[in-house]
Formats: C-alpha cells, structure tokens, sequence
C-alpha cells in the first residue's frame, strides 16, 4: 500500500495515497478523475480490490494520457487500462503500509519494461 503521514510535504513527482489512521480510508494527492465502478469507495477499514484499481487506473491515466477508451466515470488511454490490474498486483500491492513513496519514473519504468517483456514474449511465438 501507498501511504505518508498526513501533513507531510507531497513531491509533484510522486503519486501517494495516505491512509486515514482513523477510518482507514485514502486520501490521494492527485485527483480521482476515471473510474471502472463508480461505487468504490475510498473511505473504508479495508481497502477493496475496486479501490487498489482505481488507485492504480488514475496513477497509469496520469502517467499514460490519452482518451480513447470511455469508462462509467472519465475516459482513459489503452495502456492505462490494459495495465492497472498488472500494476495492482506488481507494485501497489508490494508498497509497505507504514509508508511510501510511488515516483513517477518508477511507474514509467515498469510499464516499458512490462511492454518490453510482452514484445519480447510475442516475437518468440512461432507464425
């Protein structure tokens, strides 16, 4: 999981979401703009799958622009989506609790070297 201590200074470069100690909900510092399922929710105890995805979903959207596919809340690139349940498994799940930073390059990086991957496991395919 991602997480800060609330009142600390947030980099431009760094997508987070902070834990609410409280209720246990997130609070990101980048906004929420695209959505699989408008019904997940961000306040509870525990975190849903929905709610990792999404997290994940808006961090590709920010670091992958584009607006070709039309979801129930925004519009997203193909990347975005094809990649934000990978993304869910590979890195957020992996964030310690305890805190967390999430730098830009880092989520840039795992994209190309999962697209790499992918290219590399495809050429191997015999036609």
């Amino acid at each position: 999981m991602i997480a800060l201590t609330k009142g600390s200074s947030i980099s431009t470069s760094l997508f987070v979401c902070i834990r609410d100690g409280r209720t246990g909900g997130f609070t990101t510092n980048f906004h929420q703009i695209v959505s699989t399922d408008p019904s997940v929710s961000f306040h509870s105890p525990n975190p849903s799958k929905g709610a990792l995805e999404a997290i994940a979903l808006n961090i590709l959207t920010l670091v992958f622009p584009g607006e070709e596919i039309e979801l129930p809340i925004g519009r997203c690139s193909t990347l975005a989506m094809s990649l934000h349940r990978m993304f869910v498994e590979d890195v957020l799940s992996t964030m310690p609790e305890e805190g967390g930073n999430l730098p830009f390059a880092v989520v840039r990086d795992w994209a190309l070297e999962i697209s790499a991957n992918s290219a590399q496991h495809f050429a191997k395919i015999p036609a």
